[in-house]
């Protein structure tokens, strides 16, 4: 990662992560540890092998133990190599002693060997128990405050837990927090009234004595760690580091020249450390000597830190264009230095781990059909398919703000209403280090034929003619398209679904001396030149096609007589002659209607059924048999004379239900009245829809 993408990170003190630990069963005695000779680092093993340690690229250090260091990811390495994956859901926090953290869950707090994976110490701390809540942890102790504030301190020796009052601290004492400082004392830090007056202090708590042995008084927002040695404390305060001799409790303020306030402050011999969030100025971990007042700047830029309990620190940063953990300590010298622990991990190669793109995917089966493809990595790049025959493409482009999740989401083609036929896909994407992807394949994309859809996508078009003749496609509730010119001949025009074995709708069209002729679709949204179909067709006042009434799986077309007799023409599925020779009555008694709809099935069964609207405005829904004839007639609504023009669209909402729309000639707008599926009432009610061109005058719909 460059160094412009790292300063991105905001730099922590010490990291907060989400650690999935895996706590053993049972418990270890406490170890007994010492103060650490000066400030040296691990030597010997632990410096010969470290040469062959890496860091996770994309976390952060989160703890620095004698025997290894923990990521932000959770994942310990041991300075032999080792590595183990620790994890906990909970609030956790440095100790101050070899390898120990302590965690804090619900009900219960534990010190736990980040290096062998096993609890040390545990107690049951819960606000209302006599134990108390959680406030802190130093070396191998737990620290509780209890609602009758009792400040406790909870040791193990064996298999025995040792509780006892902490001296030290006001009775009244509130907001209590211990932190760890050196391997002899923790920090506690509270607030408490003195003389009418709220105050803020922190205190030294000798870890063997259990009380707190000096007390100093602090800003009221002070927060961050806190740094012990035998002689001096320091902090931040501020926009300084403040370091108190503790012998004399003489102050000095040191200025951290930098944007924002110093962070992570430590202690190495006469040299106090700090680090700045400044991404302006690089060199961001300094260190201060305290007799002389050198200031030393280190690393092109430090992203987190922690403290070792052998005195170092370890850092998450960059040094001459190289990333990864280094350590600040002092040398031989006597003066601090960094040196390599781990680089960043190499880059692997970026790998196409799966995708869900299908070699067939079938609309009209029910779930998801997502088309996703997941990598082994974060990338930058774009996903694309193309329908072959159209050209039509679509894009989705992910990473352009820096590297994203590892996977290209398509949705589901459904909802983008990408078009049936044969399709080509492409991801191009690049990850970290230029790694370079380019993957393709092939799929294909099938759904049974919709009467109102021309342009082959799944979704509900709606055909309308304007006062010129020229034909317009309304494409899924959007458009328009211009499908062509010359439609005036005409005096009905009806969706008539696939009449003509291409798989897309079709449109049937009668002509004024009552000439029927065929225009198939082409499936581009588009209608192909016609055919005549036969003659004497304007013997029917009332036409309705695009629905199966029959029962064999083809559209036919249904006409109404100057006599009231309904005839149904069943389809043949033959462009050259797509219907049958003989007509079949389905009853008298339709010479009521002023207007009838061939909606399909949408009372919940499987026929087409009919809706009708009589010269009262009533409108009237006749359950289809399927074969060819209707149940009687169910009143279903009135007032629908405002309407001119009632057209089956089929599902025009996308939910499954066959729909009906309705145009009025008030202002031309056209309104949807979406199926329910129940033929008690078959329609909800009415909504405006976006089918109206701006500024158009339309005299028929279909």
């Amino acid at each position: 990662m460059s160094s412009t993408a790292a300063s991105r990170r905001r730099l922590a003190a010490a990291v907060t992560v989400t650690l999935a630990v895996t706590l053993a069963a049972g418990t270890v005695g406490a170890p007994a540890f010492a103060a650490p000779a000066a400030v040296a680092p691990p030597s010997g093993a632990a410096q010969a092998t470290s040469a062959a340690l890496t860091f996770p690229r994309r976390a952060e250090i989160a703890f620095s133990g004698t025997t290894g260091f923990l990521s932000s990811d959770g994942l310990w390495t041991g300075y032999d190599g080792v590595t183990a994956q620790r994890g906990f859901s909970h609030d956790w926090q440095a100790t101050g002693a070899p390898d120990l953290m302590a965690t804090d869950g619900a009900f219960e707090s534990r010190i736990f060997d980040v290096a062998r994976g096993t609890t040390v110490l545990h107690i049951n701390s819960q606000i209302q128990g006599p134990i108390g809540t959680f406030v802190g942890a130093a070396g191998t102790s737990l620290f509780t405050y209890t609602q009758t504030r009792a400040f406790l301190m909870h040791t193990r020796s064996g298999a025995t837990t040792t509780s006892r009052a902490v001296t030290g601290v006001p009775a009244g004492a509130s907001d209590v927090s211990v932190q760890a400082g050196n391997a002899s004392y923790g920090v506690v830090t509270y607030s408490a009234t003195v003389d009418g007056t709220p105050k803020r202090y922190r205190g030294l708590v000798d870890l063997a004595a259990g009380g707190v042995v000096e007390t100093y008084e602090v800003p009221a927002d002070i927060s961050g760690n806190a740094a012990v040695s035998d002689e001096v404390v320091a902090w931040s305060e501020g926009g300084d580091v403040v370091v108190i001799t503790r012998a004399t409790g003489a102050r000095k303020r040191i200025a951290a020249n930098r944007t924002g306030t110093p962070s992570h402050v430590g202690l190495m011999g006469d040299w106090v450390t700090y680090t700045t969030a400044s991404a302006i100025d690089h060199g961001n971990a300094i260190a201060h000597h305290l007799t002389d007042g050198r200031t030393l700047r280190f690393l092109y830029e430090a992203t987190s830190v922690v403290s070792d309990p052998s005195g170092f620190q370890l850092l998450r940063g960059t040094d001459q264009g190289v990333e990864g953990l280094y350590r600040l300590a002092l040398g031989t010298d006597g003066t601090p230095a960094v040196t390599l622990v781990a680089p960043l991990a190499p880059i692997p190669p970026l790998r196409l781990l799966g995708h869900t793109v299908p070699a067939v995917a079938d609309l009209d089966r029910p779930g998801d059909h997502t088309i996703a493809w997941k990598f082994s990595a974060n990338f930058d790049g774009w996903a694309e398919v193309r329908h072959v025959k159209t050209g039509m493409s679509r894009m989705v482009f992910a990473g352009l703000d820096g590297l994203m999740p590892a996977e290209i989401d398509l949705q589901d083609p459904r909802r983008d209403a990408l078009p049936n036929g044969d399709y080509t896909w492409t991801v191009d994407v690049t990850g970290e280090g230029g790694y370079v992807l380019k993957k393709s394949g092939t799929f294909r994309i099938t759904r049974k034929t919709k009467p109102h859809d021309f342009d082959d996508n799944g979704s509900a078009d709606l055909l309308a003619r304007d006062a010129s003749g020229t034909l317009w496609s309304r494409q899924g509730l959007g458009g328009p398209l211009k499908v062509g010119t010359g439609w005036g001949v005409y005096d009905r025009i009806e969706a008539a679904g696939n009449l003509g074995g291409s798989a897309v709708g079709d449109v049937v069209a009668r002509d004024r001396t009552g000439v029927l002729w065929l225009h198939k679709g082409t499936g581009d949204g588009r209608l192909a030149n016609r055919i005549r179909v036969g003659t004497g067709w304007n013997t029917y006042g009332l036409l309705a096609g695009g629905s199966d009434v029959t029962g064999d799986g083809r559209p036919d077309l249904l006409g109404v007589n100057a006599a009231g007799v309904l005839w149904v023409h069943q389809g043949t599925g033959r462009d050259t002659a797509p219907f049958a020779a003989t007509r079949r009555s389905a009853g008298t008694g339709w010479g009521v209607y002023n207007e009838i709809a061939a909606v399909g099935n949408v009372a919940g069964a499987a026929a087409g059924d009919l809706v009708a609207r009589d010269r009262a405005g009533v409108l009237w829904l006749h359950l289809g048999k399927g074969d060819g004839t209707f149940a009687p007639r169910v009143r279903i609504g009135s007032g629908w004379n405002e309407y001119t023009q009632l057209v089956a669209v089929g599902d025009a909402d996308r939910d499954s239900r066959n729909d009906l729309v309705a145009y009025s000639p008030v202002g031309g707008q056209v309104y949807l009245y979406s199926g329910t599926g129940r033929w008690q009432a078959p329609f909800k009610g009415r909504v405006s829809t976006a089918y109206r061109a701006e500024g158009a005058t339309y005299d028929h719909w279909s």
